[in-house]
């Protein structure tokens, strides 16, 4: 079967600068350098504007033009809005620690706030966003219906990855993600990533994605070597193990999706011939396009 690898990094700030670096070097180790996509954040925190931090534009052009596809993520990465529903207030922050920015915005402001967004990242990194995701996964309504207007390809959340523009859901299946900001957080992240390797095994689609601050944690570090063992029930090797094969070229404007990485076996690997790796490497812009027939 074949299979993609959609991966992603989330919190482009130049808050945290040094371990996107460091990310972006593990990625280049396991053979995913260039191959991922960058959820760039406009003004993270209202602290770390873009545009204050020119060593760090140049180093995030680098990785554009290394083939990395920068994604909108909100704009302040920061939830101030007001939650009249308990069960909005619930999930902004038993899910996020009050970071679900577009969860509670009105159409007025998330429209502002997503046209702004992509105005400033083209300008600042000659690249238009491929797509929008919503601080921790999270949407409101309304942003959702500003990112249908504005006809953007590529969106997701916890569960798919869809087109507002299109309506059609590209792809199915949780995110595997790790969080460390707490203990209880830390510990439910952990079980569930253990859970995934297994119940995903057979998944066409695997979406991971890597947060700044979690990177850094020993209990990510852990977890991410103890996910190179593969489970005696999940079919095949790990999602850890599993390695890009190739990419195809980049493409401009919202048509372009996710860094996207096509899954082998080892023994597949060992015997394909450039050719072949060629033909086996759909972008995640391909989720958009109707399949070709054998």
């Amino acid at each position: 079967m074949q299979r993609r690898l959609l991966v992603s990094v989330h919190d482009v700030t130049p808050r945290h600068f040094e371990r996107l670096r460091a990310i972006a070097a593990t990625l280049e180790r396991h053979g995913l350098g260039g191959r991922y996509s960058a959820l760039v954040v406009p003004n993270f925190w209202h602290e770390w504007p873009l545009a204050d931090h020119p060593e760090f534009l140049a180093w995030l052009r680098q990785e554009i033009d290394a083939g990395v596809e920068p994604l909108l993520h909100g704009y302040f990465h920061r939830d101030e809005a007001e939650h009249p529903s308990p069960w909005t207030r619930l999930r902004g922050r038993a899910l996020t620690a009050r970071e679900g920015e577009f969860l509670g915005l009105g159409h007025e402001a998330a429209r502002a706030r997503i046209v702004a967004g992509g105005r400033l990242l083209t300008e600042l990194l000659g690249a238009a966003p491929t797509g929008f995701v919503a601080p921790a996964w999270l949407y409101g309504a309304a942003t959702r219906d500003v990112l249908a207007e504005l006809g953007y390809a590529i969106a997701e959340d916890h569960w798919r990855v869809w087109s507002p523009r299109g309506g059609q859901v590209l792809a199915r299946g949780p995110v595997i993600a790790y969080a460390s900001r707490t203990r209880l957080r830390a510990a439910a992240s952990l079980a569930w990533s253990r859970a995934a390797t297994i119940a995903l095994a057979r998944q066409p689609i695997v979406r991971l994605a890597i947060h700044p601050t979690t990177s850094t944690s020993s209990r990510w570090r852990g977890a991410r070597s103890g996910a190179r063992r593969p489970h005696p029930r999940s079919g095949g090797d790990p999602l850890p193990r599993a390695r890009l094969v190739t990419r195809t070229g980049a493409r401009r404007g919202h048509d372009r999706g996710s860094a996207t990485a096509t899954l082998r076996s080892r023994a597949q690997e060992r015997g394909s011939t450039a050719g072949s790796r060629e033909a086996l490497a759909p972008s995640r812009c391909a989720l958009l396009a109707p399949r070709r027939r054998a």
